[in-house]
């Protein structure tokens, strides 16, 4: 699993080519058009990949993602080894925030 910001620009004034000598002008400013991520899963000997576009990266985020991969993906897996680097969203504390109860109270409704 990995994931990547990706930032969105457009250009802010159209560039254009001299009809004397055919040159090619453009110009160096853009307009930011905001942000998002692509979470990847990927399964290297079997060649299966899957690529999710977010607009934000945080840690419920990256939980949601690994809930998809274990009900959706590997639904009848006793075991699913989970390959990821060390960002401060992919811990255990992701985890335990989104799935665990918090409080006494919330373990009897849950």
């Amino acid at each position: 699993m990995d994931e990547k910001p990706i930032q969105f620009w457009a250009d802010f004034l159209w560039g254009f080519r001299s009809k004397k000598n055919g040159v090619s002008y453009e110009d160096y400013q853009y307009i930011h058009n905001g942000t998002a991520c692509i979470f990847l899963f990927t399964e290297s000997l079997s060649g299966w990949r899957y690529a999710d576009a977010q607009e934000q990266r945080t840690r419920q985020d990256c939980a949601k993602q690994i809930e998809w991969l274990l009900t959706e993906q590997y639904p009848d897996a006793e075991k699913v080894v989970l390959v990821m680097d060390n960002l401060n969203t992919r811990n255990i504390a992701s985890l335990t925030q989104r799935f665990l109860p918090s409080t006494p109270e919330d373990s009897r409704t849950a």
